[in-house]
């Protein structure tokens, strides 16, 4: 076995890449799945029943915005994510097929929707927040700008897109 010394040691610790995570005492008081945003700034809750969602500022619990059930009859919320002023969540309504909504979170409205993603199809929003990739029942997956829902590009696959990841 290989053992380095302490000084070696020491000087790979340090040229590990740390996050800077500090706990903070906080008033969140969240009940239901909880998704945060990379900033850990704010976060979603989804409630049961009924599938409402609060953007909760995470430092002091206080309520940014409410995000209203998914219509009556629908299938539970299958994912939920928050990407700057946005929530994306996507679920089944009563009648066709899965259902994405992009909520701004500003506004509490809907921004945009798409009708047609295929079961077990997703979505996920790039790192720098700005595309979101979904996957659609003409077997592609499609890219968007979150903020205007306008077309970036489309990339055709042999068989329905599932899940996905950037």
């Amino acid at each position: 076995a290989i053992r380095p010394s302490l000084e070696l040691r020491n000087e790979m610790v340090a040229a590990l890449a740390v996050p800077d995570v500090r706990i903070r005492p906080t008033a969140l008081q969240a009940e239901g799945t909880t998704r945060f945003h990379a900033s850990f700034e704010r976060c979603a809750v989804l409630h049961e029943p009924g599938q409402s969602v609060t953007v909760l500022r995470v430092a002091d619990g206080q309520p940014i915005a409410h995000i209203p059930a998914v219509a009556a009859g629908s299938s539970e919320v299958y994912k939920l994510a928050l990407a700057g002023d946005f929530l994306a969540r996507v679920f089944d309504p009563p009648q066709g097929a899965r259902r994405l909504e992009v909520w701004s979170i500003a506004r509490g409205q809907l921004q945009w929707a798409v009708d047609d993603v295929p079961p077990m199809g997703g979505f996920d929003i790039s790192p720098d927040m700005t595309t979101l990739a979904v996957a659609r029942l003409d077997s592609a997956v499609h890219l968007y700008d979150l903020a205007t829902a306008v077309p970036l590009q489309r990339y055709a696959l042999d068989r329905l897109p599932s899940r996905m990841s950037f």
